[in-house]
Formats: C-alpha cells, sequence, structure tokens
C-alpha cells in the first residue's frame, strides 16, 4: 500500500514540474532562424537542469545578470542567433572553461571554436551564419551529452 501511495504523491506533483513541451520543441525544430530569446530560453533551461542542487535556487537570475551585459541575449530579442553567439551563450550558460584565447578573450569567435575542438559542432561551419532549429537542437544535444559523461 505504501508504494501505491508514493506513486500516487509523485504523480500530483509532476505536473507542476517546469519542463519543454513538445509542442515548443516542434516549433522549434521547424523554424529556419532560431532568435537569440528563443535560444536563450532553451539554454537557460538546459543548463538549470544541469547545474547542482546548491546551484539551482538562483541559477537563472544570476545567469540572466552575466547574459544582460550583452544586449543579444534577451529574451525579447527577436533577432536570428549566429552559430558563435550560440556558442558564447552555451560556454557561458553550461560555465565551460576554455583556452587560452577563450579566457583571454571571451567572445563568439573563440567561443565557437572551443566547441569545434570538444566536437559540440561538428564540420566546416562559418561562426557568423544564422542557426537553425535543427542546428540550435543538435549542438543543446552534444553539450548534454559531454557533461553527463
Amino acid at each position: 500500500m505504501k508504494p501505491l501511495f508514493g506513486f500516487s504523491i509523485l504523480l500530483l506533483f509532476v505536473q507542476f514540474l517546469p519542463a519543454q513541451t513538445a509542442n515548443s520543441i516542434d516549433n522549434l525544430l521547424k523554424t529556419g532562424e532560431v532568435s537569440c530569446g528563443q535560444a536563450l530560453i532553451f539554454i537557460i533551461e538546459a543548463a538549470q537542469q544541469n547545474a547542482g542542487p546548491a546551484v539551482k535556487a538562483d541559477f537563472s537570475e544570476k545567469l540572466m545578470e552575466e547574459l544582460g551585459k550583452d544586449s543579444r541575449f534577451r529574451q525579447n530579442n527577436t533577432s536570428p542567433i549566429t552559430l558563435g553567439g550560440l556558442s558564447l551563450l552555451v560556454m557561458k550558460a553550461f560555465d565551460l572553461r576554455g583556452g587560452i584565447f577563450y579566457s583571454l578573450f571571451p567572445n563568439d569567435r573563440y567561443a565557437y571554436r572551443e566547441l569545434v575542438f570538444k566536437k559540440v559542432i561538428e564540420g566546416r561551419a562559418d561562426p557568423t551564419q544564422r542557426v537553425s532549429g535543427e542546428t540550435f537542437l543538435y549542438v543543446l544535444g552534444q553539450i548534454s551529452l559531454q557533461l553527463g559523461d
């Protein structure tokens, strides 16, 4: 009887957990160009899932404060994100360490080069190219796989 009671309590609270819905992911996959605001929302949620329990309480506020210095990374920004901008957002959101040049100059170019080196971004690409929904989810999936190891 106790397992059934515990399971029913769990089911009650599961409905209140934040999660990406299938519709929002489907819409993102259909998107030709992901906006900076869309990328920010998805990446903050993914990074928060990866953060430790001690960090989760005010994680999104601290991250938004740090990213707020760059005008591209605002939730209401509808301009398309570039591969370099996505790389910088991923590096900062997941608190990834970079090489010498990224440590000295944490910008789009060196963030992109770090993710190519870490094999998150594969193949030859231009850091100024705009990111499709499919590419965005691929990069997010790759970074999640690498951090999960």
